[in-house]
């Protein structure tokens, strides 16, 4: 992003905003050096959300939704605090199609990330630039450039029995069998052919179903 800025014709300014939900062993120290070390304008927000979680949820319970509801909430908050119009995530192209595929399999929802969001509060805008970028790319590159890479330190981190860890494997599984079928499912999200769903707020009414085709009328209208 910041070599973007620095060549963008489109002047814009850069906060890097980092969260710490409290979990213990979260090394935001080591982030606060690299950003330093960058002479970048950056922003660590010390949250209790760890707490929230153990207080609200029950220790057996999956609470990576709640999460990342309370880490929106606190990212809506710093934009606002920080002067920022947009809050640029790092979702990849694989959080794309897992997410697609989950919210299908155990959401019943047709539905994904967009590239660009209008937050509900009308106030935010969401922007995710690496939708086209594959988690391995960004390892690889991360790898390169010696970036420093910090464990979240969540309890579910690593997990394989999540839904989410469940449909990377599965997704890897299929690529490895079907090359090229994570490419085929991303642009599946820009090819939406709503006429051929089962949403009802895009099916015709019962009048427009019934009513006889344009070729049908001419016909009838020629027949003596």
């Amino acid at each position: 992003m910041d070599r973007l800025r620095r060549r963008s014709p489109v002047r814009f300014e850069l906060v890097a905003a980092n969260v710490d939900q409290g979990y213990n062993g979260f090394r935001s120290d080591i982030i606060e050096d690299h950003l330093k070390a960058g002479g970048h304008r950056y922003h660590i927000e010390m949250t209790e959300i760890a707490h929230t979680i153990r207080k609200k949820m029950d220790p057996a319970d999956t609470h990576c939704s709640l999460c990342a509801r309370l880490r929106r909430g606190v990212l809506y908050r710093l934009a606002t605090q920080l002067d920022c119009n947009k809050i640029a995530l790092g979702h990849h192209a694989d959080d794309i199609i897992e997410t697609l595929l989950m919210l299908q399999l155990f959401n019943g929802q047709i539905k994904a990330m967009p590239p660009v969001l209008r937050a509900k509060n009308d106030v935010h805008t969401v922007i995710r630039p690496m939708v086209y970028v594959w988690e391995q790319d960004v390892i690889q590159y991360a790898r390169e450039m010696k970036f420093p890479v910090v464990c979240c330190c969540c309890p579910a981190c690593g997990d394989t029995s999540l839904q989410r860890q469940q449909i990377k494997a599965f997704l890897k599984r299929l690529e490895e069998g079907h090359p090229g079928i994570k490419n085929s499912l991303l642009r599946a999200t820009r090819n939406i052919q709503l006429p051929y769903l089962m949403d009802p707020r895009y099916l015709p009414s019962q009048e427009e179903a019934e009513r006889p085709a344009s070729h049908e009328r001419v016909g009838e209208a020629a027949l003596p």
